[in-house]
């Protein structure tokens, strides 16, 4: 079986323009009505009256003071919780506009790349790229891609893409984010963010390129082999992008991506000049739909000196300055930055940033494990040292400025926490600092986010297990025998399985839950009702052999309660994004920003939670019906609604 994924069957009205108010009165009734208020309360009627919320109970009492309303819409079951707030998302990558496009979760080797890209390349005939111009290829699964496996007949991965193109800068851009891939000819003709030309070559990396050897793998002559890692794709191969007239010109489409999954609101986790240019021009025009905050990005081009220290007079500027550019608009805010602390965890790139090295682990065809001697300090990188990141973090603290962390490493997890810890003690602030992501938490950092008040926002449909990426991280963290062996790769009380992930203990020590999607790394849509089953579940079918499948949980005492993960995706994001007085729960006096849903999902969780707690090894069978068709779940966003306007579906009954 395939890991599951929720989709969105239905192709529905998608109404493209900012809402207008209007100041007719709606009753919402006849569904469950979850309302992500402090009692975690479920409603029978819904009352909005412009774009505001004006009733939230009984729906006796809505008939008796509300009798006269504009139109009784009756929900026929459905389920009603306020809109989406997807706290991590990096929607100007998802809507780039790439040359071609991979599977999603694909596991093709270089051949098989090769083959679909030239396949693509054919079939866009006069539209595809002039020569000298970039092949932008998304969804690119780098996990393994300097194996045998991967490789077959080419030395390496930047003469099989030489295969497709001489004449074209061609880049693979990771699903994860960090993993990248480029041909000979685009080592010749990078760009940096300023527009400098740079060559990869074996004397640029012993000189003004040495900074980025750690992140670009060579050969056996010291050359590279095309596989970037992070910040050096990032920083020295700016290829061509979908410009800020072409985003807003293409503003229908914008909005679809997030109205057609439910997103109300939204935190773009790393944004740039342009992705402020992109969205204020939206808002100003009146064509942006969500409600926008954006973590404008640190970046080692822009940020930091020749020295390695961040220039935090730069920062703090270019950060007053994007703030001033959207001071006047109320769609649209920029409310701090964002600060990758380390990479990613798995191999190769292997930059996360651990407490413990990673194991030096080689694996047989057959999935067998070799474990060799650790390697001295290969504990992954962070991307700034600890006292830096409390100086910057600190510095934008006192500006009122929220720091958004990416950490995955239980280290770098740390080290964010230190730097709160840093800016708490300093500014005496409570400002929603939040660290995503989370893959490996300390046993001893827990208890800190609750202290702290710093938000966790991890992407549950992460929390899934998934065989092929799972098999590029557990054998390097905790050993095991063979990667074909699903009871040795997840085994319960290996270090890996027990630290993976630790929402639900972060909750339970006070510390504050938010979702984040993290698209396009790994899939291009947000998905949400994936990180909702993902954090309720943690488990999947795995192939185990061609005719049988084990199902396989990933750290089952991490599960959270369904209300607990709305609340994550709706008023906990809203907290975090600092305009929870104004959405984000269904309460008067708040904007009717809300949802409909096919399936009641708290009726839903309370009979997936009995089937698991009876008998784990049944639970998919058991439910099969209910949460899965053929690896895909049932639940189909069916309307959303912001400032009271229908902005998404057409199917509402009207009983007046």
């Amino acid at each position: 079986m395939q890991r599951f994924t929720i989709i969105c069957l239905l192709a529905l009205t998608v109404s493209c323009a900012a809402p207008s108010v209007n100041n007719s009165r709606t009753v919402y009734f006849g569904g469950t009505i979850y309302t992500a208020d402090s009692q975690q309360s479920v409603a029978e009627a819904l009352v909005v009256e412009g774009q505001d919320i004006i009733f939230v109970g009984e729906l006796e009492t809505a008939r008796n003071v509300y009798g006269d309303a504009d139109s009784w819409v009756d929900l026929e079951g459905k389920f009603l919780m306020p809109g989406i707030h997807d706290a991590h998302i990096h929607p100007s990558l998802a809507l780039e506009g790439e040359t071609c496009r991979l599977p999603d979760q694909n596991n093709l080797d270089l051949q098989g790349i090769i083959d679909t890209v030239s396949e693509c390349l054919e079939a866009l005939g006069d539209q595809a790229p002039v020569s000298g111009g970039w092949i932008t290829v998304a969804q690119f699964n780098g996990y393994g891609a300097d194996s045998p496996r991967f490789l077959g007949n080419y030395p390496d991965i930047a003469s099989g893409l030489d295969e497709i193109s001489i004449e074209h800068k061609i880049i693979l851009i990771g699903i994860d984010g960090h993993a990248y891939a480029v041909n000979h000819y685009a080592l010749e003709n990078g760009a940096t963010l300023r527009g400098e030309h740079v060559r990869l070559t074996a004397e640029s990396l012993s000189n003004e390129l040495q900074a980025y050897t750690a992140l670009i793998p060579l050969n056996s002559e010291g050359l590279p082999t095309g596989q970037l890692k992070s910040q050096a794709a990032w920083d020295l191969f700016k290829y061509e992008s979908l410009s800020v007239e072409g985003f807003i010109r293409d503003y229908e489409r914008v909005n679809e991506y997030f109205v057609s999954n439910g997103i109300t609101a939204f935190t773009e986790a790393w944004a740039s000049a342009r992705d402020v240019a992109i969205y204020g021009g939206l808002a100003r025009d009146g064509k942006l739909l969500p409600r926008a905050t954006l973590a404008l990005g640190l970046s080692k081009d822009t940020h930091v000196n020749e020295q390695g220290v961040v220039d935090l007079d730069a920062l703090l500027d270019d950060l007053s300055n994007a703030r001033a550019r959207l001071a006047d608009l109320d769609r649209v805010k920029v409310d701090g930055i964002k600060i990758f602390v380390d990479g990613v965890i798995e191999y190769p790139t292997q930059t996360a940033a651990l407490h413990s090295n990673y194991l030096n682990a080689e694996i047989a065809p057959s999935g067998e494990i070799h474990y060799g001697p650790e390697h001295p300090q290969q504990r992954g990188t962070l991307e700034l040292d600890s006292i830096q990141l409390q100086r910057v973090v600190t510095a934008v603290d006192a500006e009122d400025g929220v720091v958004h962390f990416h950490a995955i490493g239980d280290r770098a997890v740390s080290v964010a926490l230190d730097a709160v810890a840093s800016a708490r003690e300093a500014n005496g602030t409570d400002i929603p600092h939040n660290i995503s992501h989370l893959q490996l938490v300390s046993e001893s950092d827990v208890d800190r986010f609750g202290e702290l008040k710093v938000f966790a926002t991890p992407s549950p449909a992460w929390f899934i297990p998934w065989r092929e990426y799972d098999a590029s991280v557990i054998p390097y963290i905790s050993e095991v025998s063979n990667v074909n062996d699903l009871s040795s790769l997840y085994r319960e009380d290996s270090s890996y399985m027990q630290s993976v992930y630790p929402v639900e203990s972060i909750r339970k020590a006070g510390g504050m839950i938010s979702i984040g999607s993290d698209a396009p790394v790994d899939f291009n849509g947000p998905r949400p009702f994936t990180n909702i089953i993902g954090a309720l579940l943690r488990a999947d079918w795995i192939d185990e052999t061609e005719e049988t499948s084990h199902w396989t949980v990933l750290n089952a005492s991490e599960r959270m309660n369904i209300k607990d993960i709305l609340d994550a995706y709706t008023i906990n994001a809203a907290r975090a994004m600092r305009h929870d007085s104004l959405t984000g729960s269904l309460e008067v006096g708040k904007r009717a920003d809300f949802i409909v849903i096919n399936n009641d999902l708290i009726a839903l969780s309370d009979k997936i939670s009995d089937r698991v707690n009876a008998d784990e090894e049944q639970v998919a069978y058991e439910l099969c019906d209910v949460v899965y068709d053929d690896s895909y779940c049932t639940t189909e966003l069916l309307a959303t609604f912001i400032d009271g306007k229908q902005v998404f579906g057409d199917y509402l009954s009207v009983a007046m």
